[in-house]
């Protein structure tokens, strides 16, 4: 079965869709540790070869 990724604004939404989901018996999971915009744009960002590759902490450190 497919599944949907909600993304509520604010708690409103998260709670009128936690509603939804309990009135149709649909079950569900909430996670907290989804990755905020930044992230997610540093994602897309190296899936489109704009990053760099490290092999250890020292290399990192080099290039700050």
């Amino acid at each position: 079965m497919e599944a949907l990724i909600f993304q509520p604004k604010n708690e409103e939404q998260l709670s009128a869709l936690k509603a939804f989901a309990k009135a149709f018996k649909v079950p569900f999971r909430s996670e907290s540790n989804v990755p905020n915009k930044q992230t997610i744009k540093a994602m897309h960002q190296l899936k489109a070869g704009k990053g760099i590759s490290v092999k250890n902490v020292d290399e990192l450190l080099k290039l700050i």
